[in-house]
């Protein structure tokens, strides 16, 4: 809920009130219909809020969780976002960067 998004970066913003919706919630729709390529998550969140690392694992499963020192989330890579997802998360080390990709058998499964 109190991720920096910086100016002219476009922005859903669905945070109604604290915790609410939370951060599990919109990242499980999420994973419903989202290919990610990669994850990043600040390097603290391993040791400071596992049960985070963990969900996203189950979520996202085979795709790798990469780290990142957490100001470079909060700047750099806040400015290259193509969108920002604000929830109304209230989580330790939440931020949570999703790199799309593209799952060939999906796009290609379909007969013709």
């Amino acid at each position: 809920a109190g991720f920096p998004i910086p100016n002219g970066v476009k922005r859903i913003d669905l945070a109604l009130k604290k915790d609410v919706p939370d951060l599990e919630t919109v990242l499980s729709l999420i994973a419903g219909d989202f290919i990610a390529e990669n994850i990043y998550v600040a390097e603290e969140v391993e040791t400071n809020n596992a049960p985070l690392y963990n969900k996203l694992k189950a979520m996202f499963p085979g795709v790798e969780i990469g780290t990142m020192e957490h100001q470079k989330i909060l700047s750099e890579m806040a400015y290259k976002a193509k969108v920002i997802v604000r929830t109304g998360a209230f989580d330790p080390w939440g931020n949570v960067i999703l790199q799309s990709g593209v799952s060939v058998p999906q796009w290609f499964d379909k007969p013709g």
